[in-house]
């Protein structure tokens, strides 16, 4: 199991959304290493029907894992 700890704590409200993906590939300087990003937005309520508005407001955060 593995914990990925946000630098801000995602505060949402019924009816809100979060939209992301997560990405994970091999290290390409350790084998033994895997480069994660996470890459998400909130997307309140209010605001469901110009996602792309959100969006200029994404978060990325990129861990290693060992």
């Amino acid at each position: 199991q593995t914990v990925f700890v946000l630098r801000e704590p995602i505060v949402a409200a019924a009816g809100d959304e979060l939209h992301g993906h997560f990405t994970c590939k091999k290290s390409t300087t350790n084998p033994r290493e895997l480069d994660l990003e996470i890459t998400y937005f909130h997307v309140p309520a209010a605001m469901k029907d110009q996602p792309e508005l959100a969006r200029q407001n994404a978060i990325c955060q990129k861990y290693q894992l060992r």
